[in-house]
């Protein structure tokens, strides 16, 4: 994390009102700086979704105590094929001067080792809209599993599960030619410099992003699987913390 910059976690689904009442004013006047057609009232519904059990958000602050960032982390718990599951959705943004160093990942990562530490045999997942190439490339970097992802196809069985875990938590997937694509309809807000950038990036995890969601800047999300499994989350810790030790050390 930035020096600069403080936590505050907010447990939303606990709060008071009034505090709950701050938190979207906090969150809309930060995103609509970020992202384009943002409202109060979507943050509103998504922090009381049908189904919801969980949101907590990580607040970064300034020393003046302005939102630089955020994480807001949802959890639901559906019934899948007969089975109670995890599932993990989650919104997250910072400032463009505090960007790269990873800090909104781990919020969601601590959140997901509690709660599989109170329930180690439910299974456990990520899904996600992720409506920018570096959203995408924030997780497939981390993961040692993600879908869809650039060297192999997605099993049958895996699209299946993205169909059914989508469903339960509004995830409206209407293309049957384009299985991963959603319409989220808030796309990040970007400069030509910037799309240039993804453009041209040399990843192939970016460039898989752009393939499948080519109409990104239009607000349209990429819709990505990461099982929460414990292989996953080790591999996520380790990952993210060479990466951490490499910048101190730059």
């Amino acid at each position: 994390m930035h020096p600069n910059l403080t936590k505050q976690v907010v447990d939303f689904t606990r709060a008071a009102p009034p505090i709950r009442a701050a938190c979207l004013d906090d969150l809309f006047t930060f995103s609509s700086g970020m992202f384009e057609n943002e409202t109060r009232e979507g943050f509103e519904k998504m922090l009381t979704a049908e189904g919801l059990r969980d949101a907590r958000i990580l607040f970064f602050r300034d020393g003046d105590g302005r939102v630089r960032g955020y994480n807001m982390v949802r959890r639901f718990a559906p019934i899948v094929d007969g089975r109670p599951v995890d599932l993990f959705r989650a919104v997250a943004a910072m400032a463009p001067e505090y960007r790269g160093g990873g800090s909104t990942l781990g919020f969601g990562m601590m959140l997901a080792v509690k709660r599989k530490l109170r329930h180690p045999l439910r299974p456990c997942y990520y899904i996600g809209a992720l409506v920018h190439p570096s959203s995408y490339y924030l997780f497939a970097k981390n993961a040692a599993e993600i879908w869809p992802r650039h060297d192999r196809e997605t099993p049958p069985d895996i699209r299946a599960l993205i169909a059914k875990l989508s469903e339960t938590t509004g995830i409206d997937i209407t293309d049957a030619t384009h299985p991963f694509v959603t319409f989220d309809g808030v796309p990040t807000r970007q400069d030509a410099g910037e799309a240039g950038f993804w453009r041209d990036h040399p990843r192939p995890e970016v460039q898989l992003f752009l393939k499948l969601n080519p109409r990104y800047s239009e607000g349209y999300g990429l819709v990505t699987l990461v099982p929460l499994t414990w292989k996953n989350l080790a591999v996520g810790a380790f990952r993210a913390a060479t990466a951490g030790l490499r910048r101190r050390r730059n």
